[in-house]
């Protein structure tokens, strides 16, 4: 009797169809061309990133029969992927329906939900939309968290993960066997009038695995529709977005900082501004430094911008750049319309966005910066719960990025005891050395206290540098020292070249050195938590 071949095909279709891999998403996410094309790019030139992607973290997991069993995340790339994707998006990212995704995915498809309805993660948003930087770095520390969890919260899902994707990797075996068999017995019935009994066995076999293989899937999917995935996946998902948050906050203010970008419109290339990051991220110092800088950078900033005398800042002139808050209307509409958003990303790229030219009647002036900052012992007590020498490098990381922002010279002067002494000087029009900036930050003498040292050297600056003879000093000292005749002399002779001195007090109240040497003090605390305190500083500084 001839085998009903056709009837066979229809059975194991039906067995195949609704569960074939290629009908079914590997990405939690609804796909959007524009965004996976940029991260797919960023990845190609990334050998960091590409590392964590092929990351399979390695799980042990006891069974029902006792039997501890290894098991390797193999989709764990994936799910750090669209964790990238989810961030960098210029549209909200969209999760798929659980029924959208293939089952050996879904435990990827539920993280990747909690941590997108995370609060963390809603306030990182705004940092991480269209930067390639802060996306990547958080996908990254979202990868670390997970591999953490992969051991414990998760180790049971992500075995019966793996197990998911050994059965639809057999009901696809089985899939192409049917496609071939169907070719060979075509073939055969052509050429003999009859299939063999030899095609006949292997469709059977095939026949018998598909089947398996999706009873032993249907299978995992009860049992995986009855464990706690929800639970334990949002569990680890919130440990994953806090993770990322901080990472993310660490990045957008490195990004902010000078040396991280290539020039006019350009940021530095992912390997390189990631293996930057990672410098900055193994010493705790910085990292801690980092999360405080970039507060007073968008606050000093804005004040900077926006300080005129008597007079508010005003549209004058349509101008290009790549300004959000400048940005004229109907480039905003742009944005947000899938015809002209390539072409809107492009414009942002390249600094081309139609936006509004701001200025009052009378701008504050913009001279150049001496910092005089403190490197003595002291300086390495805590305030308020960090470094008093941290808290004095966020500042100087801060009033870098401002004077590099508006082309401004400047120069940093660290001090300790009398024979310790280091300066380093960024030309305002220059693009800044990202491994000088680091140093700057770095550098702790941990000494005696000079301040007349380095006093000394910020007037010699002023005096011998033809592009200081404008400056204004800002001295950065928790004021252990005391104010001699030395000191009367320079704080004289600033005076007579029309020099403003700033002070900033390292939590010392009643700095008497400071307040002897300085036109005005403020305390550092006050400028971590005090809109006041730094709008003193950032609107005094011309």
């Amino acid at each position: 009797m001839a085998m009903n071949f056709a009837a066979a095909r229809k059975r194991v279709g039906r067995l195949l169809a609704p569960k074939r891999p290629q009908d079914l998403s590997r990405s939690a996410l609804t796909a959007d061309p524009l965004r996976d094309n940029v991260i797919d790019e960023s990845i190609a030139m990334s050998p960091r990133f590409q590392r964590a992607l092929k990351a399979k973290p390695e799980v042990a997991y006891e069974n029902a029969d006792g039997e501890l069993t290894k098991f390797e995340w193999d989709t764990f790339g994936e799910a750090v992927l669209d964790t990238a994707r989810a961030m960098y998006g210029m549209d909200e990212p969209e999760v798929r329906s659980r029924e959208q995704v293939k089952p050996s995915h879904r435990l990827n498809r539920e993280v990747t939900a909690s941590i997108l309805g995370s609060e963390a993660f809603r306030e990182q948003r705004p940092y991480t939309r269209n930067r390639q930087l802060e996306a990547m770095v958080g996908a990254q520390a979202i990868s670390d968290s997970l591999e953490e969890s992969a051991k414990t919260t998760l180790a049971e899902h992500v075995a019966r993960s793996e197990e998911m994707g050994e059965a639809e990797e057999g009901m696809a075996e089985a899939g192409d066997a049917m496609e071939r068999l169907k070719q060979q017995a075509a073939a055969e019935n052509a050429a003999d009038g009859t299939v063999s009994d030899a095609t006949r066995r292997e469709i059977k076999q095939a026949m018998k695995q598909a089947q398996a293989s999706e009873q032993k899937l249907g299978e995992l999917v009860q049992a995986q529709n009855a464990s706690s995935l929800v639970i334990d996946s949002h569990a680890a998902a919130q440990a994953a977005a806090g993770a990322a948050s901080d990472a993310v906050d660490e990045a957008a203010a490195l990004g902010m900082l000078p040396g991280m970008g290539a020039g006019p419109g350009q940021d530095l290339p992912p390997e390189q501004a990631l293996a930057l990051m990672e410098k900055w991220g193994a010493n705790s110092d910085l990292r801690e430094l980092l999360r405080m800088v970039g507060r007073m950078i968008r606050d000093m900033r804005f004040k900077r911008e926006a300080r005129t005398k008597n007079v508010p800042v005003e549209p004058v002139s349509i101008t290009t750049g790549r300004s959000i808050e400048r940005m004229l209307p109907h480039e905003m509409a742009r944005a947000y319309i899938d015809v002209t958003k390539p072409m809107w990303i492009d414009d942002y790229s390249g600094r081309k966005l139609l936006e509004y030219q701001m200025q009052g009647k009378t701008p504050a002036g913009k001279g150049p910066l001496v910092f005089c900052i403190d490197g003595s012992g002291s300086m390495g007590a805590e305030a308020a719960g960090v470094k008093r020498f941290v808290w004095a490098s966020s500042l100087v990381l801060a009033g870098l990025t401002i004077a590099q922002r508006e082309k401004r010279d400047f120069a940093c002067v660290e001090f300790g005891s009398a024979g310790q002494l280091k300066s380093w000087v960024f030309p305002g029009r220059e693009q800044a050395d990202p491994d000088m900036v680091l140093e700057m930050c770095t550098h702790f003498f941990a000494g005696g206290t000079s301040t007349v040292t380095g006093m000394r050297e910020s007037l010699r600056i002023i005096k011998d540098v033809p592009a200081f003879k404008t400056a204004d000093v800002v001295l950065v000292s928790d004021g252990q020292d005391s104010f001699g005749s030395e000191d009367k002399a320079i704080r004289d002779e600033l005076t007579e070249l029309n020099v403003r001195v700033h002070g900033v007090s390292i939590a010392t109240p009643g700095n008497v050195y400071c307040e002897a040497m300085c036109d005005y003090v403020v305390d550092v605390v006050d400028l971590a938590h005090s809109n006041e305190a730094t709008d003193k500083l950032a609107q005094n500084i011309t």
